[in-house]
């Protein structure tokens, strides 16, 4: 998917949208880009939620998605899994099975929750190997990013430890980061991970939770 190639109301949420939750939550995690393939989903979602910059992750579901928020939904989606696991830690929560479930079911990405799930792009793809437009409106949206952030936000943890994203989260945060060093920003800690895809082990997502606590209590 060239640049040249995307309609107006596809460049219109490249822009416009953001991710799930609010920008007042307490709690950041910024990735690459959304993991799906239909950028046209994208577009219907943004554009029957009025365009807001920021989405309640449940408020709207094309048919053939899998429900993750359901009574019936019985595992936590992988990425947010490993998310979870650091946030319950940062509230001295245990990581069961059971309490990353509920948590997905209850309380993440939600308008009025304290998370905020939110993407560097969002134009949609299945793995960074796809070709996307991905420096579309990157500078826009670091310095969106910025503005939004308040004495409000405790933490943000950014997802991918590659150089071009670690060069990215370090112009969002202000100063330059480095891959499993959090650091105390003001009133803000920032951290920056591996992708969930690529550190599936449980301990780094708790050690993070548990220094984040340490640097920016809740």
């Amino acid at each position: 998917m060239l640049e040249a190639n995307l309609t107006l109301a596809q460049r219109e949420m490249a822009e416009g949208w953001y991710g799930y939750g609010h920008w007042r939550a307490p709690c950041w995690f910024i990735g690459m880009e959304p993991a799906d393939d239909d950028i046209d989903a994208c577009v219907r979602m943004w554009n029957a939620l009025r365009r807001e910059e920021l989405l309640d992750i449940t408020a709207y579901r094309e048919p053939d998605d899998k429900d993750w928020f359901s009574r019936e939904a019985t595992k936590p989606q992988k990425t947010w899994e490993k998310l979870i696991w650091s946030i319950l830690a940062y509230h001295k929560l245990a990581a069961t099975p059971t309490s990353v479930l509920e948590y997905q079911k209850h309380k993440l990405g939600r308008q009025g929750g304290e998370t905020a799930l939110i993407e560097l792009s969002s134009i949609p793809a299945r793995a960074i190997t796809e070709v996307r437009p991905r420096m579309l409106y990157r500078q826009r949206r670091i310095d969106t990013l910025r503005l939004r952030l308040s004495d409000t936000v405790r933490f943000v943890v950014f997802y991918s430890d590659s150089e071009e994203y670690v060069n990215a989260w370090s112009a969002i945060a202000g100063t330059a980061l480095r891959s499993g060093r959090p650091v105390l920003i003001g009133a803000t800690a920032f951290a920056v991970m591996p992708h969930p895809q690529r550190e599936r082990a449980k301990e780094p997502w708790l050690a993070l939770g548990q220094r984040l606590r340490e640097l920016a209590p809740p």
